[in-house]
């Protein structure tokens, strides 16, 4: 546990969380598992198997939510051909806590398993991909042709450069009115953040730009609204 617990807490204060960063848990909750599974049935653990129970359905029944709620938290309509779906994860969820309080755990581990399995088959192949605003760098990639120089100012995710090519340029809104200035082909997708840079260094070199397109969205890596606009050097 207490090679457990900081890891976690230092993870939880991060806001970039991913999944190969707490590899070097894994081997301190593989070791607390094969404890568990030696003896399940140890009495110290008795006065926690309520608690542990309840807490693996309600996870279960949160994560069940997170099919309807989560395109109603960007913006979305309801999925609803996706909502049925959330009643076989609410109903595993609590199947592994139901086996736990009859005393039956190493069922409840398989439960489990199973659970996880439906869960993140459901909610990574069906509910994410059809969640549009968290996938930006992708709706870019849509907008903008796959031969013109890019230059990004204000959102610098690496997926971006994977979609579009590593040509990619990231900067600041200044550097992406220098880009178009240089590059009077290329395209900028400049964060509203970057805009007032942008403008102004545009303003100095008495050059305009042209909105090619709009893409607004959630950034998942920063926990916060995106809206981006693309930008094409305007003629004098």
């Amino acid at each position: 546990m207490a090679w457990i617990i900081p890891v976690w807490l230092l993870f939880e204060a991060i806001p970039t969380k991913l999944p190969h960063y707490i590899l070097p848990v894994y081997p301190a909750l593989a070791l607390l598992a094969a404890l568990w599974l030696w003896d399940p049935e140890r009495p110290q653990l008795a006065p926690l198997t309520k608690i542990f129970a309840l807490t693996w359905g309600l996870i279960g029944t949160l994560a069940a939510s997170t099919v309807l709620a989560a395109p109603l938290a960007l913006g979305m309509a309801p999925i609803w051909t996706l909502v049925p779906l959330a009643l076989p994860i609410a109903g595993l969820g609590w199947l592994p806590a139901g086996l736990l309080l009859r005393r039956r755990p190493r069922a409840a581990l398989g439960a489990a398993v199973l659970a996880a399995l439906v869960t993140y088959g459901i909610v990574f192949q069906l509910l994410l991909p059809r969640l549009e605003p968290l996938w930006i760098s992708r709706r870019i990639a849509t907008l903008v042709p796959l031969a013109a120089p890019l230059a990004a100012a204000g959102y610098h995710e690496p997926s971006l450069v994977f979609l579009h090519g590593r040509a990619t340029l990231l900067t600041d809104g200044a550097g992406a009115a220098d880009f178009l200035l240089a590059n009077p082909d290329g395209w900028s997708a400049v964060e509203s953040a970057a805009g007032p840079a942008f403008r102004a260094r545009l303003a100095e070199a008495g050059r305009t730009a042209t909105s090619s397109g709009e893409v607004d969205g959630f950034n998942y890596s920063r926990g916060r609204a995106a809206m981006i606009t693309l930008w094409r050097i305007g003629s004098d």
